[in-house]
């Protein structure tokens, strides 16, 4: 199945996705199309300020303190990434959105904005209730820091709002769509490089690596590759649990959490 994804507006490129694999989906004639129109510039989740990160005690006490106001639909008091324009931040990194981050109008997708679940195992849950304990453990300096989160591929690479949608929920049997989707558009170059002009707008003193287990690796590489000849302060990068379920389910026992050292790719555990 061949679809043409905007990656800026009024420019497409082909992308080639497996339409045995995406059958799983829907075996609908016009599902391409349906396809083709969920990848569209419109349908692009935006990235987010959600927190203000307060430091303090020499890095043992963390604060997540919300936004005052919200300039983005959302369930939670989120404003523009670029807001945080010239400050120090904290660069939470997911992999893409999923239902949660649309809502369906008039048969078209809207995006909200990235980790909306509110459920006990959702993400946004779960950065809300556990963040502060994640954040404690990367040494930071004392002082305030703009929490941004965002999707290097900010589109539903799941696919499971696109009707005439089968699964309702991201079960095995969706995962490979979601990793394979993912996977073909990070792997464009025009993607490739808007993910890498964000993040340095961003000035991440630390980039958390969250993305699902599947493809977290892939997105190390690429940091560990970029982080060194492209930022002026090369930011400390950490990998962790993706915060949907995992943060919500092993807090109590700890939440697996690594400094990776991209030289040597050596991951020490925090």
């Amino acid at each position: 199945m061949e679809i043409q994804f905007e990656s800026s507006p009024d420019t497409f490129v082909p992308v080639d996705l497996d339409s045995e694999l995406l059958d799983i989906i829907s075996t609908a004639l016009e599902f391409p199309q349906l396809v083709q129109s969920a990848l569209r510039i419109e349908c692009r989740v935006p990235d987010v300020w959600r927190y203000t990160v307060q430091v303090s005690d020499s890095g043992r006490t963390v604060v997540l303190k919300p936004n005052t106001r919200a300039s983005i639909p959302s369930n939670y008091m989120d404003v523009p990434a670029a807001d945080a324009a010239g400050r120090e931040s904290i660069l939470l990194v997911l992999e893409s959105p999923h239902k949660d981050e649309y809502l369906r109008v008039n048969g078209l997708l809207i995006p909200r904005a990235p980790a909306q679940g509110r459920g006990i195992f959702g993400a946004g849950r779960g950065i809300h209730m556990y963040g502060h304990y994640v954040l404690s453990r990367l040494n930071l300096l004392d002082g305030a820091y703009p929490l941004i989160i965002a999707n290097p591929v900010p589109y539903q690479c799941s696919l499971v709002s696109v009707p005439p949608g089968k699964p309702r929920a991201l079960d095995e049997k969706v995962k490979p769509v979601r990793d394979h989707v993912w996977r073909q558009l990070f792997g464009l170059t025009p993607v490739r490089q808007d993910f890498l002009a964000r993040c340095k707008s961003y000035s991440p003193r630390v980039v958390l690596n969250c993305c699902t287990k599947e493809l977290r690796a892939e997105l190390t590489d690429f940091l560990c590759n970029e982080l060194s000849s492209n930022f002026a302060q090369h930011p400390m990068l950490f990998e962790c649990e993706h915060p949907s379920v995992q943060w919500c389910t092993q807090h109590k026992k700890g939440i697996p959490l690594f400094n990776v050292l991209c030289q040597g790719r050596t991951r020490i555990p925090c």
